[in-house]
């Protein structure tokens, strides 16, 4: 009896140890697995699938609120062309109203009135005072206009990252490139990333006499940026851009996905651009990614490293 229950105690403590390596090996086969980037993937895409589309209707009402009818209108077009996404009467209401506030903002006293107080403050919220305010600011950098023409303008840091700017030797093609710079910081829509990035490679193009081939790529794909997606979205982008890579990844997408790469740039996605391959795989997984909003953002750039 003693040694039929000796017996069934080791061949326990066989199937424990057993079952102990078992999982141990499952374990470090899952762990190996999850390193894999077409398991991630694979893991991304049964997610997004159980995600629902995003309601942007909060959005284009922010929108709204802020004066930034161009990009309201674009993302309320983009909600109304995909009739599965929830919201669809509201942002049929959002687009009248829309067209209501571009009519009375069209008054040519408003515009003026904008246009002047951008000018003399060197930007600001509205479309009117951002226009405004970069043209005195490129009139500024190339000697149009001097700061006393401008007596309620300081000196501060959008006039040191400027004169940086202008010292770095952009030549005739960048010389707009300074006062467009000035206007975003003076607008509050300058990253404190993308404000480092340029002072480090101003100081090194002044140092060298020519620009940095990074300088040189932001500003040509901010150049791009606005004709692809106009000056309003291209803005509404910037607080989100950290380099010139950056710029580059957004006008990758951008010239086949304007409206998605808008959404995922805007709604704090900006890296994802960077992880997606620029595939039939990639182009799909920014579709579902943008349909589905801040939730499936926040699951890529989980899962896409």
């Amino acid at each position: 009896m003693m040694g039929g229950l000796k017996g069934s105690g080791g061949f326990a403590a066989k199937a424990v140890i057993l079952m102990a390596v078992v999982l141990a090996v499952l374990a470090l086969s899952g762990a190996y697995a999850l390193k894999r980037p077409d398991v991630r993937s694979m893991i991304l895409n049964w997610e997004l699938g159980g995600m629902k589309p995003a309601d942007y209707t909060a959005d284009i009402k922010r929108l709204i609120g802020d004066g930034r009818l161009d990009e309201a209108e674009h993302l309320a077009w983009y909600v109304a062309s995909n009739p599965d996404m929830p919201g669809q009467e509201s942002v049929r209401s959002l687009m009248d109203e829309i067209s209501k506030k571009r009519g009375v903002g069209n008054s040519p006293l408003k515009i003026g009135l904008g246009l002047a107080a951008g000018f003399f403050s060197g930007g600001g919220g509205s479309t009117e005072e951002l226009l405004g305010g970069l043209l005195s600011n490129v009139l500024l950098s190339n000697g149009g206009i001097s700061k006393s023409d401008l007596p309620d303008r300081p000196d501060d840091e959008s006039e040191e990252i400027a004169l940086a700017l202008e010292k770095a030797n952009l030549g005739i093609a960048g010389r707009w490139f300074p006062g467009f710079i000035r206007t975003l910081h003076r607008s509050k829509l300058l990253s404190a990333d993308f404000e480092a990035f340029l002072r480090e490679n101003a100081a090194m193009s002044e140092k060298d006499g020519k620009p940095t081939a990074d300088l040189l790529a932001a500003v040509e794909g901010t150049r791009n940026a606005i004709a692809e997606f106009g000056v309003q979205r291209t803005l509404g982008m910037f607080p989100e851009v950290q380099d010139s890579l950056g710029l580059s990844c957004i006008l990758k997408w951008g010239k086949v996905y304007p409206d998605e790469t808008y959404i995922i740039v805007t709604h704090g996605g900006i890296g994802l651009l960077r992880l997606l391959p620029g595939n039939a795989e990639g182009e799909a997984k920014l579709v579902s990614i943008a349909r589905r909003g801040e939730p499936a953002i926040k699951s890529a750039n989980s899962w896409l490293k």
